[in-house]
């Protein structure tokens, strides 16, 4: 878990020009099956997006 919190907001362009931090040899993750995505439920966060910024 992290100490401290990194959330920034960078442009399109910036993100474009950062370096790939993906993993090559990064496991599969599990097969949640058609059930899984048939329930599944969109979650929105409660509040304004300044409030959260400030979480």
């Amino acid at each position: 878990m992290m100490s401290e919190r990194n959330i920034v907001a960078i442009s399109l362009a910036d993100a474009s020009e950062m370096e790939d931090r993906s993993r090559d040899n990064a496991p599969e993750g599990e097969n949640l099956g058609a059930d899984f995505w048939k329930s599944a439920r969109v979650h929105y966060p409660e509040g304004s997006k300044e409030q959260r910024k400030n979480d």
